[in-house]
Order: structure tokens, then sequence, then C-alpha cells
């Protein structure tokens, strides 16, 4: 995703037995990216990462946390510009059945995530990456690669399959999650031939929260299920959502390396680039489908528009607003401050 990370207890070379103190193998679990072609982690599981108990629908199938065709493929005509109101959309629930799609297509899904209770249950999209976009809200992700802390304004960057669970430390939380059914990373061209961040990307290695610890270490004993059913994880993947039970502990991971992991990113660490006159759209983009060097091809792109000087030529004409992009849908999300195209 960023650059290569590690944390816990590993053996010296991946492939090799890697055996508990008490006997018997750590399991080693391979999360490779396009197959074998791009960023890969190796983790080292307690227990098989297979070993389920019990597999039905989940409540949450068929209902706003997944977006359906319109009957009999028709679409809504006509077109029209549209406002939509999501402060409007009511709160409640935990963070997976408050969460509402709200806007999606082939690519990307767009949510609205309220949630005003505490859930025990983890989550595994195996459909998309996921970036949620934290408008209000801060706490931490317990996931199988460590916990990551963010904060308000944060975006948090999920890897597609990565079992999670959000714990919020304030009582409002307001969240915009993006699925990204082409994959959602940093944009090849912000990096150079060795893979690594230019110096004029618009952030640095510094504005990146990583992840810190493991949730579990091997010298605590592993946590119990609260419920006779096991550790409840909800996976969606195809457009269908299921529970899977496991009688362990689903992030008993004591050690791992790679490139695939989650992070976490402040948009107020943005560095805009400003012009003596106006400058496309795309000078903003922060997260990007997998595409090519100069970004073009790329399924959509997710920009940050942050304070910046604005077109400072004496005869400038500040953000021209009317503008027409026939082959890409565009949504804004209005954050904090003011923005010229309100």
């Amino acid at each position: 995703m960023l650059t290569y990370h590690r944390l816990g207890v590993m053996p010296k070379k991946h492939h090799i037995a890697f055996r508990k103190q008490e006997g018997g193998l750590y399991q080693e679990h391979c999360i490779t990216r396009a197959g074998f072609e791009r960023g890969y982690s190796v983790l080292y599981h307690v227990n098989p990462p297979t070993r389920e108990v019990i597999t039905e629908k989940s409540a949450l199938d068929g209902t706003k946390f997944v977006p359906s065709a319109a009957p009999n493929g028709e679409l809504d005509f006509p077109r029209r510009r549209r406002h939509l109101v999501t402060q409007e959309i009511p709160s409640g629930g935990d963070y997976l059945n408050s969460r509402a799609a709200i806007l999606y297509n082939k690519d990307v899904t767009v949510s609205i995530a309220r949630p005003t209770e505490k859930s025990n249950d983890f989550f595994s999209n195996g459909d998309a990456d996921e970036l949620v976009f934290f408008f209000k809200g801060r706490g931490r992700v317990e996931t199988m690669y460590g916990v990551v802390e963010f904060e308000e304004h944060d975006y948090v960057l999920i890897p597609r399959s990565t079992i999670h669970r959000f714990h919020f430390d304030c009582d409002e939380v307001y969240a915009v999650v993006f699925e990204g059914h082409a994959d959602i990373q940093i944009p090849a061209w912000f990096k150079n031939d060795d893979g690594q961040l230019k110096m004029d990307a618009p952030f640095c290695y510094r504005d990146f929260k990583l992840p810190t610890h493991m949730p579990w270490t091997p010298d605590q004993p592993l946590p119990e299920p609260d419920n006779e059913r096991g550790f409840k994880l909800v996976i969606k993947r195809m457009g269908r959502v299921s529970d899977h039970y496991f009688e362990h502990y689903p992030l008993d991971v004591v050690g791992w390396d790679g490139w695939v992991y989650p992070i976490a990113f402040n948009i107020h660490d943005y560095q805009a680039k400003a012009g003596l006159v106006h400058l496309p759209p795309t000078t903003h983009t922060t997260f990007a489908s997998n595409s090519g060097k100069t970004g073009v091809g790329a399924r959509y792109i997710i920009c940050s528009f942050v304070p910046r000087m604005v077109d400072f030529h004496e005869e400038a004409i500040p953000c021209p607003y009317n503008h027409s992009s026939p082959d890409c849908d565009e949504i804004l999300f209005y954050v904090k401050g003011n923005f010229i195209s309100r």
C-alpha cells in the first residue's frame, strides 16, 4: 500500500516452520493482491483462519447496507442534478447496520454511516477496498495487521478482505464509506521508479498513520467469545452478506510483514497545489484506483479540496465553474468552510 512494514514476531524466512512454545505450528497466511503480481503480506495465526463453525445468511443482506439494482433494470428518469442532504440520514445502530448506500456504479459504492451503538462483530469486505472518511468521530480500528488510531477528518484505508472492527471514543460518528470495487491506492504517479513517494507528492510518509501494535500478543490469553455461537465475522462477497462464526478470536495473529495493511491519513495534511491560473480538479487527487504512471485510465479518483492560494494571475477567473465531464460521474462532499461551488 505505502511501504514495507512489520509487527509482532515471525520466523527468519517465510514458508518455513514457525513453532509455538507449547508445541505445534503457527499458521502461515499469505494475502496477495492481483494474484501474485502486486503487493502481499504474510501473517502468522495461532489457529487456522479457515476454522469456522457456523455459516448463515446475514440479516444485513438485502438491506440498505447493500445497494440493489432498480426493478427490471430500469433507471430513474429524467436525469437530474441532485443535492443529497446526508445529515438527514438517521443515525442509529452499529457501524455495519447503520451504513446506507446512497450512490453506486460498477467501480465504487458510496455509503453514509452514523452509528450510535457499539458492536462486537468483525467485518471483512471481500468485494472492495474500503476508504472511510470520518467527518465526525475518533477511535481505533482493530485489524489482523494491528491497531490504527484515527481522529476527525481522517481517511482510514482498509484493504480488501481485511478482518477488522471499529471502536469509537466519542458520542457522535458520521462517516463516508467508499467501497472500491476497483482497488483504492496511493496514486502510482506520486511515486518514483523505486516505489518511493516523490518529493513533490501532496503528502509524505510522515503524514500517514500505520498499525502501531497488535490487538493481542502471545503473552496474553486469547479473548473468549461473548456468546455460545462464537466470534461473529460478517463477510460481504459478490454483493451478498453472510455471517460466519469462529470458536477462536479472528485476530489471533502473532506477527506479519509485507506491503498490504491498513493506513490512516488526515485531510488537513494534504499539500494542495496552487497555480497562476486555474488548475484542474485532478491536481487534488489523494487516492485512486489502480492505474498507470500518469493516471490515464484510472477507474476513479478521490480528491481533497483543501485551503490553498487560488488562481492569482491579475486577470484570472478563480475556479471557473461551468464544466462538463461526460466520461465521469462526479460527487462532492462538503466538510468545512467555504467552497467556490456553493
